[in-house]
């Protein structure tokens, strides 16, 4: 379990500003524990804490564990069903391959599910301009394309 969740802290993190290279910063425990409270999970820093220590025997609520799953953007059966687990990191593209011990970078469905997540209680104006920027962005790469595509004379 401890394992897992430091994957998902180290695999999902804060957005950058846009054409950065470098990583977000990782989401704390508190932040994690603030999210899932304000769903309905009363849940501390300090457990959130204890859950990703190796070294920690800790029983977890199952409410806990959906929470958390879906603070992450995965289906709850992620941390209760052993064949979801592995199902869900085969989709995402995130198991180690072969001679690397680290996981791999997120899939562009994992990313689009953290990103599903942020926008999870904004208001409808908010959405709609989302949406707008999202559409505009998908112009701009269609256009791209079409101009990469074109043979070079």
């Amino acid at each position: 379990m401890a394992e897992i969740l430091e994957a998902l802290f180290d695999r999902h993190r804060k957005p950058v500003p846009a054409g950065s290279k470098r990583l977000g910063r990782p989401y704390s425990n508190q932040e994690v524990a603030d999210w899932c409270t304000a769903r309905g999970v009363e849940m501390s820093q300090t457990h959130v804490w204890n859950l990703r220590q190796v070294s920690k025997a800790v029983d977890p609520r199952v409410s806990h564990l959906k929470a958390i799953a879906e603070f992450f953007g995965y289906r709850p059966a992620y941390f209760l069903d052993a064949d979801v687990y592995w199902d869900t990191e085969a989709q995402l593209g995130t198991l180690p391959k072969s001679g690397e011990g680290d996981l791999a970078i997120p899939t562009q469905e994992a990313q689009a599910r953290v990103l599903m997540r942020r926008v999870d209680g904004l208001t409808q104006a908010g959405l709609a301009l989302i949406a707008g920027v999202v559409d505009q962005v998908a112009e701009w790469e269609k256009n791209q394309n079409h101009v990469r595509d074109t043979p070079q004379s």
